[in-house]
């Protein structure tokens, strides 16, 4: 596991505020625990096949980007963390993960980003079993003064696939997930509210599925999503099975009665395994603002490597 904590130094100005008088600022990093995991991702196949050309595979990817601060930051802390295994009878078998993290000055824009990537993968033939996880973290803490706001832009991206040549012998999983949240932790961490994304394969089984869930505890902020960048694609039921999900938008709050500590990051991750609900009630939309559409709809979807959708719909702002 790769982890970096930064304490960013003075957020405000000179001017003595009730929670600097606190001493809040010592224990700044310590507001953002271990456990937090905003992109999560697992892959796996295993194989036992007789005829060796017979190639196996799952593969899954996630990224984010978090961009344009309205607020000044206090901390942030950076994390990944790898794992594979493999076991093969003289057979070829590979399974990887690669996890990055980063979060501060972009010469591109020339302003703080956020960014967090996640590739898992695993490939085999013949007699072979592969599995490979992931997770990568990036989690900042910002203060804001009584009366104003926060707001922030984000974007992101979750890509899997697997495929396979024999159903009788062989089967491949991949598991992936895009969680981040905005929680006050002035006195004790209370979330506000909460944006997911999370995928199944499942071939050839029938665990198969995308869920997508905005929830707020109350309303004092909101997710505003790009209706023009943001969809969803599922294809599934063969020996190929594919599915995309990309998401732009942004996030702002009702000004706050009083100085807040504010961590953008997801505070309580945990990978879950698939659903074992039936194969046709699987796409799982929990949020009223997204509306589920059976209609083939232009989208950078027709430009990527994966298999023509079978299935799109597109949140509605």
């Amino acid at each position: 596991m790769v982890e970096t904590m930064r304490y960013l130094g003075n957020a405000t100005s000179s001017k003595q505020t009730s929670l600097q008088a606190s001493g809040w600022r010592k224990n700044a990093i310590a507001l953002i625990p271990k456990q937090a995991r905003g992109l999560t991702g697992f892959a796996a196949i295993r194989s036992k096949d007789a005829i060796a050309a017979n190639t196996v595979k799952a593969i899954s990817t996630e990224n984010f980007i978090f961009t344009d601060f309205n607020q000044p930051l206090v901390a942030t802390r950076t994390a990944t963390d790898t794992n594979s295994f493999v076991f093969s009878k003289e057979d070829s078998v590979l399974a990887e993960a690669n996890a990055n993290a980063f979060f501060g000055l972009s010469p591109i824009v020339n302003q703080n980003v956020g960014i967090g990537t996640l590739t898992t993968e695993a490939i085999g033939k013949g007699t072979s079993f592969g599995v490979a996880e992931g997770s990568a973290t990036v989690a900042v803490i910002f203060f804001v003064r009584a009366g104003e706001t926060f707001s922030f832009k984000f974007s992101g991206y979750l890509q899997m696939s697997t495929s396979l040549q024999n159903a009788a012998t062989q089967a491949a999983n991949t598991v992936g997930r895009i969680a981040f949240g905005v929680y006050d932790v002035t006195c004790k961490p209370v979330r506000l509210d909460f944006l997911e994304l999370t995928g199944s394969l499942d071939t050839p089984g029938n665990r198969d599925f995308l869920s997508f869930r905005i929830s707020s505890s109350n309303s004092r902020g909101s997710f505003s999503l790009n209706r023009e960048q943001t969809f969803f694609a599922l294809q599934t039921g063969k020996l190929e099975e594919s599915a995309y999900v990309a998401i732009v938008g942004e996030y702002k709050t009702q000004p706050f009665t009083k100085d807040t500590l504010l961590v953008l990051g997801d505070l309580a991750s945990v990978l879950k395994p698939p659903s074992e609900t039936s194969k046709h009630q699987k796409y799982q939309l929990n949020s009223s603002s997204v509306q589920f559409s059976s209609q083939k709809q232009r989208s950078p979807m027709e430009n990527s490597q994966l298999s023509k959708p079978a299935i799109l719909f597109n949140p509605v702002a």
